[in-house]
């Protein structure tokens, strides 16, 4: 499985797109038949599902979405025919723009004249590496899963949910027993006993009396 991000920041005041050239053209390997799923999200919005078409060229695919002030961001994915001699060719279709980086879960290693290691990601253990020339083609060796490795550290960092009780049961712990819980919450008991106590008293006040 192979996952592409493409970060766009646009620091003018007006939106910028190409429904034509397409705001992002990339190229996918042929391995992978032209099936490739495409999220796009904009500055402070959520993931949008959009198509990628055809740009004319072999293995070259465009994708529609206007790209607002602020930062943008285009995710791909894709699935490759894995072997003992497997590899991957990537290709950069537009001038400029910041560099680009290649991570690898741990278990997995890329070897290639353009890479350069930039060592470790201390919380996945996944390996970065530096693209310094296009096009490249890297070998690929191992096994391992990057959505694993993450989950593996989050879970060992602890519990990310915290239960929050409202503030009438702050003076109760899980393992009090029937009668401290009760008294935990005596005043509300009583409130509630007050108020009951009353509508009975201003009930029987109301009825009229009875004829004799």
């Amino acid at each position: 499985m192979v996952s592409e991000s493409y970060v766009f920041q646009n620091d003018g005041k007006t939106a910028y797109n190409d429904p034509d050239g397409g705001t992002l053209k990339f190229y996918l390997p042929p391995e992978a038949r032209g099936v490739v799923q495409v999220n796009a999200t904009a500055p402070q919005g959520m993931p949008i599902r959009r198509a990628a078409e055809k740009a004319g060229q072999p293995d070259v695919y465009k994708v529609d979405f206007p790209i607002k002030p602020g930062e943008s961001r285009i995710d791909l994915t894709y699935m490759l025919p894995f072997g003992t001699d497997a590899k991957f060719e990537g290709r950069r279709l537009f001038a400029g723009g910041g560099p680009t980086r290649l991570v690898a879960p741990a278990g997995v290693t890329l070897k290639g004249d353009k890479l350069v290691s930039l060592g470790q990601e201390p919380r996945t253990q996944a390996a970065i590496y530096d693209v310094k020339g296009w096009p490249f083609q890297i070998q690929i060796a191992g096994a391992g899963s990057l959505r694993q490795n993450q989950a593996s550290a989050e879970e060992s960092a602890g519990p990310s949910i915290a239960q929050i009780m409202p503030r009438i049961y702050q003076g109760i712990e899980g393992s009090s027993g029937t009668m401290e819980k009760v008294l935990a919450v005596k005043w509300i008991l009583a409130l509630t006993l007050a108020i009951l106590t009353l509508g009975f008293v201003l009930l029987y006040r109301a009825q009229p009396p009875a004829g004799r």
